[in-house]
């Protein structure tokens, strides 16, 4: 898996990824989520912003899923999606 930038391709909105920032040199699981949707000019319209999964990420068997917090200002830089688990091995 190589490292996607943001300004290439976003992750879907709420899906779990690792994000990095390059000039803080961090990386973390977290994806971008809905803050609040507000009107405007007559029309909802979602305000975006990126969150951190802060340990609460798991595999529902399909996929990633978790809570994003968005509770602090990330501006990542590079995304990319989560592994797969691995297989169990039948004995």
């Amino acid at each position: 898996m190589n490292w996607i930038p943001i300004e290439q391709e976003l992750p879907k909105l709420g899906q779990i990824v690792l994000l990095h920032e390059l000039d803080e040199n961090y990386s973390y699981i977290g994806g971008r989520c809905v803050v609040r949707s507000t009107v405007k000019n007559g029309e909802w319209e979602d305000v975006i912003q990126w969150g951190n999964a802060h340990e609460a990420f798991w595999h529902n068997g399909k996929e990633w899923d978790g809570d994003i917090n968005p509770s602090d200002i990330y501006q990542p830089t590079h995304w990319m999606p989560l592994p797969e688990l691995p297989a169990k091995e039948e004995a």
